[in-house]
């Protein structure tokens, strides 16, 4: 493999003003693919087990932009890593590889990986059980083994305190659902 790092460039990002009216400079799509493409390098350098001295920057592809209304993506495609793929929370709650503890408070949960794979949590997905229904709102990656770790949440049903059914009040049972609508997740 041969060392890129030197093809990479950050664009100017610096604003530009002319004349008296102080306008600045249009972020067009190309700096923006520069910018993209300048971040998705560095990031991928410092993946674990890469080094920036081994790794081969051609075979990184930007695509886009892809347009909806205001928004504009851009796909980084590239070879996959090598390494295990994490679990999501409802595959983890199925194979009983991770506990949701109730706490108490409604803005606040515990997870608990008990499991030897790491676990995605996506913000968004909705936890069933406990004395309300949940949904979590930030993401992260939690390790093997990783004891009690706190994350937030909101209710979503209203008026329920208390355990339901044969549903335990200390722990959730399941991740299937996620929050639906956009507006939902801009609340989040």
């Amino acid at each position: 493999m041969t060392d890129r790092t030197d093809a990479i460039t950050w664009p100017d990002l610096a604003p530009r003003r002319t004349g008296r009216t102080g306008s600045r400079r249009a972020n067009t799509p190309g700096r923006l693919a520069g910018l993209l493409t300048a971040a998705a390098a560095l990031l991928a350098g410092l993946a674990p087990g890469a080094s920036a001295n081994t790794r081969d920057w051609s075979s990184l592809a930007l695509s886009g932009p892809h347009t909806a209304g205001n928004l504009a993506v851009y796909f980084l495609h590239g070879p996959s890593q090598p390494g295990p793929v994490p679990l999501t929370l409802g595959e983890a709650l199925k194979q009983a590889r991770v506990v949701v503890h109730e706490t108490g408070n409604v803005e606040r949960l515990e997870v608990e990986n008990t499991g030897g794979e790491a676990v995605f949590v996506q913000a968004g997905d909705i936890v069933k059980g406990g004395r309300q229904d949940r949904v979590l709102n930030v993401s992260l990656l939690i390790p093997p083994r990783s004891g009690r770790v706190a994350i937030g949440s909101y209710c979503v049903e209203q008026g329920r305190w208390s355990r339901r059914g044969a549903e335990s009040a200390s722990r959730f049972t399941s991740a299937e659902a996620r929050m639906p609508s956009l507006a939902a997740k801009r609340s989040l």
